[in-house]
């Protein structure tokens, strides 16, 4: 009930909300008190009567407004809300996962969800790019390296992230804005340079230095925009699609 409450009747404009208290504490106190007081003279009456007809005329259009359209269009919303925020939010938490994994790897004390500019930079003196990773290789033999785990998580983020901008005209400029910081974030694009040097024997790097820390530091924070946002307008739309396939 608590979540179906925030959100139709959370989500609707507040000014109509506030109209309508005004109508029904007037329409209350005209059928406790006012009416059995008589009136000085006949325009108290009439100016009374009008603003009653006129409270009960939008009390009667915000009932019809309420479930007519503002029910179906949240539906509607939470539908398509519910499944773009299930992909923004699959991005987030792989994104969080590097940067989990790699503070495991390491060996680290360091709360991953919590991390400063200087922690993060830590971490990637930590790192050895060709070490092995957290994620086994396709035929479950090896585990494969930073440079190819974050290879693996950069084609999941493509993947989701396409998905999402095929429906560009329903995404807000705020969201919008976000997104195109993830279509090619700083972490990702010398990455086919340092495969196609690892892959060819010309890597040399024993860890993530050389301004590509920045580059940790950039994503992540970019991470904990992103979730805030979310945070903020996506996790109940996405809440309610659970509940639904909760009560089928």
């Amino acid at each position: 009930m608590k979540h179906w409450f925030k959100l139709y009747v959370c989500t609707l404009r507040k000014d109509l909300s506030i109209i309508l208290a005004i109508a029904i504490l007037f329409i209350f106190v005209m059928d406790m008190w006012l009416k059995n007081i008589p009136a000085p003279n006949s325009f108290f009456v009439a100016i009374g009567n009008f603003w009653y007809a006129l409270s009960i005329a939008y009390v009667s259009s915000f009932v019809f407004y309420f479930f007519v359209v503002h029910y179906n269009r949240q539906k509607e919303k939470s539908l398509l809300y519910g499944y773009i925020g299930g992909l923004f939010n699959m991005i987030i938490n792989d994104g969080k996962s590097i940067f989990a994994d790699m503070v495991k790897k390491a060996g680290l004390n360091i709360d991953p969800k919590k991390m400063t500019q200087e922690q993060i930079e830590i971490m990637c003196s930590s790192t050895n790019p060709l070490a092995p990773s957290t994620i086994m290789d396709f035929n479950g033999t090896h585990y494969i390296n930073w440079l190819e785990y974050l290879d693996y998580y950069r084609n999941r983020k493509e993947e989701y992230l396409n998905k999402i901008l095929k429906q560009m005209q329903y995404l807000d400029v705020e969201f919008v804005n976000i997104l195109n910081q993830f279509i090619s974030p700083q972490i990702f694009i010398s990455l086919d340079l340092q495969l196609y040097m690892y892959r060819h024997n010309k890597y040399g790097n024993k860890k993530f230095c050389n301004g590509i820390e920045t580059t940790f530091v950039e994503y992540y924070f970019l991470l904990k925009k992103s979730e805030d946002y979310y945070k903020k307008v996506f996790k109940l739309y996405v809440s309610e699609i659970k509940t639904e396939k909760e009560n089928d």
